[in-house]
């Protein structure tokens, strides 16, 4: 009875204790679960961190690489080329004007049609008092042919015949430029009178040649362009007091467009005068700085004949006794 006792004694305790022990294992599974599905959230959390980063990385990356891209094409140095360019050109600089205003326009920069025009313009202003007339006259058509309102229509088309007419002045169809010119000056472009002379001058008819020259030079002063027109009709008519007062103006202009040409003139005009001290210093100047000029060194062998004259009679000095 004892025995037995015991047994079911042991038996309540087994059962008891494997009971306890199923609970257990089940709570550790439990606890195994959860701290794997906290384990997957927190290595989610942790990726989904690092992809948020990622993003944030290429995003700020693609802001910096437009911003970038924005301020090389929005921003240049276009306006201050542009500055530069119309300064010299107020000066009389028309090189340095025509490199600034051609950089300006070599300046690459988005939305800036507007002010390209802008600098177009002054460009073909340039030109014009360059007399590239061509070069001009091509600016002109293509503003005109793109024309957005930016320019007035009318005033591209007077300056597309006018540039022409310039053009065609220059390559010698006197007779075509004139009426064009004479129509502007007679509406108040004065500074066409500079070429308009230029035509009266191949027409022949030198009175309005000198008229016009005048105008311009009360309107705008001497320029060597003018200096070397007139200096060069005054000694082919052998005014040599206008001639060296013109001259004299030209070697004192702003410009030096012509320079060359009315410092030539200058030794004419001091050989023609009988001035062949004064001339042959000139003319070996000129050459230093125009070794390649043929008219100058025929120039200076004449005026070697008048400077160097041989003291030796032509006889051998030998006298009848």
């Amino acid at each position: 009875m004892e025995s037995e006792d015991k047994d079911i004694e042991y038996e309540e305790y087994y059962e008891e204790y494997e009971e306890y022990d199923e609970e257990e294992l089940e709570k550790r599974r439990l606890e195994k679960r959860r701290r794997l599905k906290e384990r997957r959230k927190r290595e989610l959390l942790r990726k989904k961190k690092q992809r948020f980063l990622v993003v944030n990385m290429v995003i700020t990356f693609i802001i910096l690489l437009v911003v970038g891209v924005l301020v090389l094409n929005i921003h240049s140095d276009k306006k201050e080329l542009r500055t530069e360019g119309i300064k010299y050109l107020n000066e009389g600089k028309y090189g340095k004007a025509e490199k600034a205003f051609t950089e300006a326009l070599e300046e690459k920069q988005w939305f800036s049609t507007k002010i390209d025009n802008d600098i177009k313009m002054y460009l073909a202003e340039c030109y014009m008092y360059r007399a590239e007339f061509t070069e001009a006259n091509m600016i002109y058509i293509e503003l005109q042919a793109k024309n957005t309102g930016d320019i007035d229509n009318n005033y591209l088309l007077k300056l597309i015949e006018l540039s022409g007419a310039l053009m065609k002045m220059q390559n010698k169809y006197y007779k075509e430029a004139y009426p064009v010119l004479k129509e502007n000056v007679e509406a108040g472009n004065k500074s066409i009178n500079m070429y308009l002379a230029t035509c009266y001058y191949n027409l022949e008819m030198y009175d309005e040649m000198v008229l016009a020259y005048k105008e311009y030079i009360a309107d705008y002063g001497v320029n060597t362009y003018v200096a070397y027109q007139l200096a060069t009709y005054y000694l082919s008519v052998d005014n040599y007091t206008d001639a060296e007062a013109i001259i004299n103006s030209g070697l004192s202009a702003n410009d030096d467009d012509y320079l060359t040409q009315v410092k030539f003139l200058e030794i004419v005009y001091l050989e023609k005068t009988n001035q062949y001290e004064q001339a042959w210093i000139k003319v070996n100047e000129y050459l230093k700085a125009n070794p390649d000029s043929e008219a100058a060194k025929k120039e200076r062998d004449f005026l070697d004949s008048r400077v160097n004259i041989d003291p030796t009679p032509v006889n051998g000095g030998s006298q009848a006794e």
